[in-house]
């Protein structure tokens, strides 16, 4: 499968869900999250700030960015740029670096 018809089809697969089933799911997700033992003892966490149809991350951002270092990758262009909360560059604006952030979490979260 090609990548225009994957992003395609996910596109399809993320419109069969409500809102409030989100919104239960991301819930859901996200409380495993905290209980994981990655998580509990990590001080950086990688994350993401979702668009509407995404696990939706804003109430567990809200909860933790004065707990945990939050990174925040920001896409400028064709590059992914790492944020400190509250939208403090951390790196220069080379990305060359990017994958080499002493983080202690990257959260990837699928549904």
């Amino acid at each position: 499968m090609e990548k225009k018809e994957l992003r395609t089809l996910i596109k399809t697969l993320k419109k069969q869900h409500s809102k409030e089933q989100l919104a239960e799911q991301s819930e859901q997700i996200l409380a495993k999250l905290e209980r994981h033992p990655d998580f509990i003892k990590a001080e950086k966490i990688m994350l993401y700030s979702a668009l509407p149809d995404e696990v939706q991350t804003q109430a567990f951002l809200e909860k933790w960015h004065l707990k945990k270092k939050i990174i925040l990758p920001t896409v400028v262009g064709d590059d992914i740029i790492p944020w400190n909360t509250p939208r403090t560059p951390i790196l220069p604006w080379a990305t060359s670096t990017f994958w080499s952030l002493k983080t202690s979490l990257i959260m990837v979260i699928s549904t």
